[in-house]
């Protein structure tokens, strides 16, 4: 920066005091105070407007609504550091299908576990790389996940874990011991394959998550960079990840009042909070979620990347070639009396019957299933039932 101030005749340094005399005639020095406060004032321009027009600052929640949500075992947990140990599949073939696609199953609901069953069945006709299937479950899940090995050869392993930080939530972070995977999808078990993923099995984008469309839509949770949904990810598994989770969800429990800004107490918030600034996004039609696409009344995006915003339910019907999972996110699962009744627009229709289409398949590929499942043995509850 070259400037002469003797050249302006209307500058006088007798009336300047003598800090600024000093800066004035030190070139160096001067074309550095220009630059800080040329930052300054832009670090200001920016504040001033991520925070309304007129400068408003946006009040911290003291008590976020999920703080409550956390387990007490959870809240009374003990952080500290933790050395993970790999976990090793026994007898496992896994060296021969270096590719994994890992789901998990808690407790005792049958609705799940079912659902667990279809999805594994779904994988496999869609998946040309035969991928190994793990379902990780926990001991309360024991006499439920002893029916699906007996009588089932949907999943390759079932594998008990413990619960991480006392939360049922956080038990699939074990996925990260796997260290036999050279890749791990994680489908979650209310999901169901449509297309094939085999792109994100060979992909080098790690680790990589689809985008969360209905926290994208509502404004849910104030992130600043887009959400992925915790239901399909792509990651390699890492002992030194895992511990950063752990620390991550540890910081979480302890210090929720600070993390008002991601969804708790679930396992997304974590994975949001620790790879926000190096997780690849997919795009929607890896995770679509009947939360917002199916009979939404909330069904504007904004693309950001483009700057334009566009209808998410016509979008997403308009392509349905390029479906890859359906999400049955939420509380309203296709499954009867799961507490919430769908829509009943065409859209909405459409994907619960997509649902139960592959419901019926299995059950007629496996009809022990009906006497194996109570829900199933219920006549009243049709369970693969169209709606």
């Amino acid at each position: 920066v070259k400037l002469d101030l003797h050249r302006f005749k209307c500058f006088s340094y007798g009336s300047m005091p003598s800090f600024m005399q000093t800066i004035a005639t030190n070139r160096r020095l001067l074309a550095v105070t220009i630059t800080l406060v040329i930052t300054f004032i832009c670090l200001e321009w920016t504040s001033y407007f991520s925070h309304g027009s007129h400068g408003e600052h946006y009040e911290p929640v003291t008590v976020p609504r999920f703080c409550s949500k956390f387990p007490n075992a959870t809240k009374d947990a003990v952080c500290g550091s933790i050395d993970f140990d790999a976990y090793t599949v026994p007898n496992s073939d896994i060296g021969k299908h270096p590719y994994c696609v890992v789901t998990m199953h808690v407790g005792l609901k049958e609705e799940y576990a079912l659902s667990a069953l279809i999805l594994g069945d779904s994988i496999r006709q869609h998946s040309k790389l035969l991928p190994h299937l793990i379902l990780l479950t926990d001991k309360e899940s024991k006499s439920i996940i002893d029916k699906m090995k007996t009588s089932f050869d949907v999943w390759d392993e079932y594998i008990t874990m413990p619960h991480i930080l006392n939360n049922t939530y956080w038990l699939k972070f074990n996925a990260w011991r796997l260290l036999q995977c050279d890749r791990i999808v994680w489908i979650g078990a209310d999901n169901l394959v449509v297309g094939s993923f085999d792109d994100q099995l060979l992909s080098p984008n790690i680790p990589a998550g689809a985008v969360d469309i209905f926290l994208q839509t509502t404004g849910e949770f104030n992130m600043l960079n887009p959400s992925i949904n915790g239901d399909f990810l792509v990651f390699k598994p890492s002992l030194a990840e895992l511990s950063e989770l752990h620390a991550v969800a540890c910081r979480m429990v302890h210090e929720c009042e600070l993390y008002t800004s991601f969804p708790g107490p679930f396992d997304q918030g974590v994975l949001n909070l620790l790879w926000n600034d190096m997780v690849y996004v997919l795009p929607w039609f890896y995770s679509i979620e009947t939360l917002a696409v199916a009979g939404n009344s909330i069904t504007t995006l904004a693309n950001r990347s483009v700057g334009e915003f566009y209808n998410i339910e016509d979008t997403v019907f308009r392509h349905r070639e390029s479906w890859r999972v359906i999400h049955y996110a939420g509380a309203g699962k296709p499954w009867p009396n799961s507490g919430l009744d769908i829509d009943r627009s065409n859209n909405s229709r459409y994907m619960w019957n997509t649902w139960a289409r592959a419901c019926r398949q299995f059950e007629t590929e496996h009809p022990q299933v009906r006497s194996l499942f109570s829900m199933l043995a219920d006549e009243n509850r049709r369970i693969c039932e169209y709606k």
